[in-house]
């Protein structure tokens, strides 16, 4: 093929991911207002955020109160706060907050394209990663897929402003360290992306580290300066915000209702297990993702001498090995810099973007062996359980959202009076959770400020 011909067809292939990817997930812009997940949290930051701009403030709603974005990642709320300013707050705060993350999570093939062409990966590699980027599916374990954002998921909306930045640094940092071309746009990139999310921001500051310590025909000690300056801008950038956290840290606590893994993630033979069994990428269908996965370790490995292979091999070793967490590697967290507070299961993030380039490279190598029209039905058979798994998934949730809003229209006008009610009481009101008896108690539970 040639490449004319090549970089239209990448093109091609990942607009056509875009649009579906987006016209997929569109029941989300109505049914996302109205959230059951982590979104309300976020929400409730961007909204005071919008209300009253400040770098610091105080959140009642917060156990008995507390300043949460003095030790919180807040770029991401900032992000839609300011939106909303610069529409003039034309818009509603919560149909906008929707867009936002509907954007984000449509658009995330395209930035996975371009972090892909930055590493440096050929157009159709780049172009194989972005069509399966939307095909992720996991047991609920919070990596970068549907489950982890939409409003039957997890509402994490931090990650997912996080999840760009992270790849989106990752390859402009083997650029600026192995050509020495685009180091100021690594360090910033790396800085966005400790400020949307400190783990996310560890991930690829880990990684970089990895990159600048494989071999290659860069010199070892300008490979280091680079990544020295890279280092220095980033935190630079970020200082504001990781020196409250370094100084509040001796009382910062470990939430006692949060499950262990969370902190500790799973340990080596559950990691290994999920692997195997495809649940760490095929969670309830065939395990086609793994097995391209696969393909492209095996490929990978035949070019290993090669700088992308070397990175995409070595980046997911680094991170299947520490997403074992201390359940399998206990000390060495402290020696890394990651105090007790960290949440090590976080660390599928990374191992799921590995994998996911391994699967492209595969996707891509069967590319290569077959005529035109005999790859795309392969493709097709390839992907069909995934397409079809993440099909049902999202109308499953587009059923359960939409009979979420009748729901509350239904109750609009009572529910709004139990608000009234309760702020005329003065103190602090607690409804319960939806998984506990806020479900089923026939009266509203209030209490006073002690």
């Amino acid at each position: 093929m040639n490449a004319k011909r090549e970089r239209w067809l990448s093109r091609a292939i990942v607009a056509a991911v875009v649009i579906i990817n987006a016209a997929a997930l569109a029941p989300e812009l109505t049914i996302g207002r109205v959230n059951l997940n982590d979104t309300v949290f976020h929400f409730t930051i961007v909204d005071r955020l919008a209300a009253h701009p400040a770098l610091d403030f105080w959140m009642p709603e917060w156990s008995f109160g507390y300043p949460v974005l003095r030790d919180y990642q807040a770029l991401a709320h900032w992000l839609a706060a300011g939106a909303h300013l610069l529409t003039f707050r034309h818009f509603s705060l919560d149909v906008l907050f929707a867009f936002i993350r509907w954007a984000l999570l449509a658009i995330f093939p395209l930035t996975a394209y371009l972090a892909c062409r930055w590493l440096p990966m050929p157009r159709m590699t780049a172009a194989a990663v972005a069509l399966l980027a939307p095909l992720i599916a996991s047991p609920n374990l919070y990596g970068i897929e549907y489950g982890s954002y939409i409003w039957r998921g997890n509402g994490l909306y931090t990650q997912l402003v996080a999840m760009h930045f992270f790849v989106l640094a990752i390859g402009a940092g083997c650029r600026a360290i192995r050509q020495g071309r685009l180091v100021w746009a690594a360090g910033l990139l790396l800085a966005l992306t400790f400020l949307s999310h400190f783990i996310y921001g560890y991930m690829a500051a880990a990684t970089l580290l990895l990159v600048a310590a494989l071999p290659g025909d860069t010199p070892a000690r300008r490979r280091l300066v680079r990544l020295l300056w890279i280092a220095a801008m980033s935190i630079g950038l970020t200082a504001f915000q990781l020196l409250p956290i370094i100084t509040d840290g001796p009382f910062i606590n470990r939430s006692r209702w949060e499950p262990l893994w969370k902190w500790d993630s799973f340990g080596a033979a559950q990691v290994l297990g999920l692997t195997a069994t495809g649940d760490l990428l095929d969670a309830g269908r065939l395990p086609m993702l793994t097995l391209l996965a696969l393909i492209g370790a095996i490929a990978a490995w035949k070019q290993r001498r090669e700088f992308t292979a070397m990175v995409c091999l070595a980046g997911t070793a680094l991170w299947m090995f520490l997403f074992c967490g201390r359940a399998s590697w206990g000390p060495l967290y402290k020696i890394l810099g990651l105090s007790d507070a960290a949440q090590l299961h976080r660390f599928i993030g990374g191992a799921q973007w590995f994998l996911l380039l391994l699967a492209g490279t595969g996707l891509a190598r069967l590319w290569t062996r077959w005529s035109t029209p005999v790859a795309i039905g392969l493709t097709a058979l390839l992907l069909w359980p995934a397409v079809a798994e993440r099909r049902d998934f999202l109308r499953e949730g587009e059923v359960w959202g939409r009979a979420n809003l009748a729901a509350y229209e239904t109750y609009r006008d009572p529910l709004q009076r139990t608000i009234d009610a309760a702020r005329s009481l003065g103190g602090r009101a607690y409804p319960g959770l939806a998984a506990s008896w806020g479900s089923t108690a026939p009266t509203s539970r209030s209490g006073t400020r002690p």
